[in-house]
């Protein structure tokens, strides 16, 4: 016959993994609130545009756009983008030299030793094409600047 210490043992470990596991799955959200950013992530570019934190979606998105994806500073000086997506970049982005690199990383970014010295260029978003749509990046140039384009 089990006594009640023995038949609650392992209920006591199992809430100690799943608390376990919600701390350390929390880890990223607490790391990126003292860094003072936020990441966001929308299944389409409709849920994006209505949820979108900061000023707006950025224009360059492609409407078609899925699995979005976005790291921003909370004083928006630095926002990383990508989205999934067939559509071609707006008409007005341009082919330019690189500017800047990517503030950060993310599993979800390529890596920026990778990234090309040419990128498109749309408004202040630099851009480089991914095999499924596309990587954006914006860096101010002076406080409280924000992301045009």
């Amino acid at each position: 016959m089990r006594t009640t210490g023995q038949l609650l043992a392992p209920l006591a470990a199992g809430a100690v993994v799943v608390g376990l596991a919600g701390v350390l799955g929390g880890c990223a959200t607490i790391a990126d609130a003292a860094q003072k950013q936020h990441e966001e992530v929308f299944d389409s570019y409709r849920t994006a545009q209505q949820d979108w934190r900061g000023p707006s979606l950025p224009a360059w998105v492609p409407q078609d756009a899925t699995r979005i994806r976005a790291l921003s500073t909370d004083n928006g000086s630095d926002v990383m983008v990508r989205v999934d997506s067939t559509d071609s970049l707006p008409a007005q982005c341009a082919s330019a030299d690189r500017k800047n690199l990517p503030y950060t990383t993310r599993d979800w970014a390529p890596d920026a030793a990778e990234l090309p010295d040419r990128v498109t260029r749309c408004g202040d978003w630099e851009i480089v094409s991914t095999d499924d749509g596309y990587y954006a990046w914006f860096h101010a140039a002076a406080a409280g600047d924000l992301p045009r384009g």
